[in-house]
């Protein structure tokens, strides 16, 4: 923010002095180490989110294209589309700034006939919100797992391959107040989930 000072002076010397305030909308992006895609069986449903952050707030959503969403104007709508869908997010500031991102949010729909089911969908993390540390839980049988923790501008905070076979996990580290992203990678696909800690 930059603040801008106007003195004036008269010729009897009286002098008025006024300011204004600038304020600069910048958006930040969660970084693209983090794919932004996510896989679910025929009716079900899942939680987007945009990855953007920043701006003048409050901040308005608009999703495209509005399939299947519980409200393409909410920061994080629910999507349960029939098809796979890959939903783009455009985002205006209370200062008319707008951003939207090059990539989008795939929602990769396996047909209800397909017996191939992504495992990961069972991915869990608790406790959520915490306090800053949590426990991941894997199903078992997943193959070639490994979990990025990345803070709400994007920078990745840490990447841990996990040994095969592996099912649980404790992130025994306290992290600061704040939302953060938990992603998991693996063969069967990626996973990302919403992390608050209080």
């Amino acid at each position: 923010m930059l603040t801008f000072i106007l003195t004036v002076t008269d010729s009897l010397g009286n002098t008025c002095i006024d300011s204004v305030n600038i304020r600069f909308s910048n958006f930040s992006y969660l970084s693209k180490n983090i794919k932004y895609q996510v896989t679910i069986n025929q009716g079900d449903s899942t939680q987007l989110f945009s990855g953007i952050f920043g701006g003048i707030p409050p901040l308005s959503f608009l999703w495209t294209p509005d399939y299947n969403l519980s409200d393409n104007t909410a920061a994080e709508p629910w999507a349960s589309p029939d098809t796979s869908t890959s939903y783009h997010v455009f985002v205006e500031d209370s200062a008319g700034c707008q951003t939207q991102p090059s990539w989008a949010y795939t929602v990769n729909v396996i047909p209800t006939s397909n017996q191939k089911i992504n495992i990961l969908n069972d991915f869990k993390l608790s406790p959520n919100p915490s306090s800053g540390n949590f426990i991941v839980e894997i199903p078992e049988n997943t193959q070639g797992v490994s979990l990025t923790i990345a803070n709400a501008t994007g920078q990745i905070i840490k990447v841990i391959p996990l040994k095969k076979g592996q099912t649980t996990y404790q992130f025994a580290e306290k992290l600061p107040s704040g939302v953060y992203f938990v992603g998991i990678d693996s063969k069967k696909g990626t996973v990302v989930k919403k992390l608050i800690v209080d």
